[in-house]
Formats: C-alpha cells, structure tokens, sequence
C-alpha cells in the first residue's frame, strides 16, 4: 500500500506550556521535544500532528525543527478573547490535507462555567476526497476537585455536537477525536458521556457511539519474559502520586463508525499504538526527562469495497 493510501495522525501532550502554571525547561528537554516531533514527522510520516500544552511560539519553533515544512501547516487553537489556556495545535501535511473549516473553538457553559471542550477542525483527505471532522481536546486534570463532573459535561456537550453533525449529513460522516481526556477508556467521561466502546460490532450498529481502540492498550503490553530487552511503560501518562498505578492511558482517540466499514477510508488498526522510543524512553521504561506523556499514533487506510476490513 503507498503513502496515498494511507493517512497517519498523531497527539502529543508536550508538557511545554502547562495551563496556570510557569514552567522553565533547559535547552536539552526542548531539543528532546523537537527531536520528538522530528521523528513523528519525518520518520513515522504523520499527517496530522496534534499537541497539547504548547504556545503558538514554541509550536512555530517545532515546526521549524522538521525539514519539510515547505508542506506542513500550523494551526492554534481559536478563542474569541484570544487567550488559550489549553494551548492546541495543530501541525498538517498540506498536500495531504485541505482545511476546510475551523479551528473553531468550542465551549460548554454548564454550571456558570465556561469549559472549554476541544478544537474543531474540518479537512478533506486527498487524493481520494472526503471530509473528516477533528476533534482536538485537552480536558481538565485531575487536580481539580470537581473534575471528574467538568469531565463528563464536557463528554456529553462533545457527543451532542458529533451527534449534530451525524444527523445533519446526508452521507456517513468521518469523526475523529484526539487529545488528553484525563480519563481512561472506562471512566463516565469517556464511556458514558462520549459513548466510546470498546466493541466495534455495537458501534457498527449505533452509530451514535465511538470506537475507542485504547481499550485494547491499557496496562502493560509486554509480557514478562520480554522485558530483558528493555521495559516500554505500562500507558501513556505517568504521575507517582497514585496507589494502584503509577501509569494511565488518558492520550486517546477515538473514531465514528463511518471509518470501521465501507469502501473509502477505515480505521488501520495496526497502526494504533503508543509511541514510546528514544529520546523519550528510558531502558527501564520510564522517561528521560521531565516529560510525562508519550505520543499516541493511528491510522487510516483507503480500500476497495472487495477490501473492506469485516466483510
């Protein structure tokens, strides 16, 4: 299968510019970040690079730092106010992808709060044409006390919007959703409220809900006998301030059922993985610097009806 058959995306929640927070990083930890992107650019061909907590100037720097930025465009997350506390962005492959629409912003402003719920951008994927909907998002952490409720406000004003889009075509509809949800795959906010589902025969049927593919990622991937060769982390975000593990899988994407089955474009499977190699991973599985979250990655394969993946 050739390179226009396929359509490669990508989050990385960068830890650069935390909200609310002054962070000061060496000169080592924003080489290590480059480096980061350079390689899911250049070496893993992502298409679509979304990274999270990271402001429009180091985001500008990034893409700077790959080499063929004559075709990659940069996009920032959208406010009315122009401030970002989330700081989104968005790095594209433009002979791949035409942006059609957005980024737009959006907001839930249940409870007198104003929340915000991601980043909505429309691209048409060549060169064979259809559109997909992205949805970039960095939900509240965890820190909050009242987070897991912000969490699944949030979830459902997001499946409200999917299920407006869903609704208002007159032909199925490709979604995609991607960020840090600072939940797991089982959480309200992202089985309930979101309706991701780990089971793609339920999805197929109600195309409502998602189909979240990190249910098959959470815990440790290796088994034992492995780990002589060198130790991969047991999700996507590490914090030592919890009891039962130290590791969590709140990087994330999720996709509509138009992209399970059908001629045209389908989820790739194989290709959903988490990204965890040098200069990030340690030998002994841990990060090398202080960094917490590593890449996530997927796929996108175009096939023939006689291809089509369950038929």
């Amino acid at each position: 299968m050739n390179r226009d058959e396929l359509l490669s995306f990508a989050w990385w929640n960068t830890g650069l510019c935390p909200p609310r927070k002054q962070v000061t990083h060496t000169s080592e930890q924003l080489d290590c970040a480059h480096e980061v992107v350079r390689q899911l650019v250049e070496v893993e061909s992502v298409d679509l690079l979304a990274l999270g907590e990271v402001a429009t100037g180091q985001a500008e720097r990034i893409q700077a730092a790959c080499r063929s930025t004559d075709t990659r465009r940069l996009l920032v997350d959208a406010r009315p106010d122009g401030k970002s506390q989330r700081n989104l962005a968005v790095l594209y492959n433009g002979a791949k992808l035409q942006l059609d629409g957005g980024p737009r912003a959006l907001f839930d402003s249940q409870g007198g709060s104003r929340l915000h719920v991601g980043m909505h951008l429309l691209f048409s994927i060549h060169p064979f044409p259809a559109p997909l909907h992205v949805f970039v998002v960095h939900w509240p952490s965890r820190m909050r006390a009242d987070s897991s409720l912000l969490r699944a406000m949030i979830g459902r004003t997001l499946q409200d919007r999917i299920d407006e889009l869903l609704r208002s075509a007159q032909h199925p509809l490709h979604v995609l959703v991607l960020g840090d949800f600072n939940d797991e795959p089982f959480n309200d906010s992202m089985s309930g409220a979101l309706l991701g589902s780990r089971d793609r025969n339920l999805v197929r049927k109600r195309p409502r809900h998602l189909y979240n593919p990190f249910w098959r990622l959470l815990g440790e991937r290796q088994g034992l006998e492995e780990e002589s060769g060198g130790r991969l982390g047991a999700g996507t975000h590490y914090y030592e301030g919890t009891v039962a593990t130290h590791w969590h899988t709140y990087d994330q994407f999720l996709v509509s059922a138009s992209l399970l089955a059908g001629s045209g474009w389908v989820l790739r499977e194989a290709g959903t993985r988490i990204w965890q190699r040098a200069p990030l991973l340690s030998p002994r599985g841990r990060f090398t610097s202080r960094f917490d979250h590593f890449p996530i990655l997927g796929m996108l394969s175009h096939v023939a009806p006689a291809e089509t993946p369950g038929a």
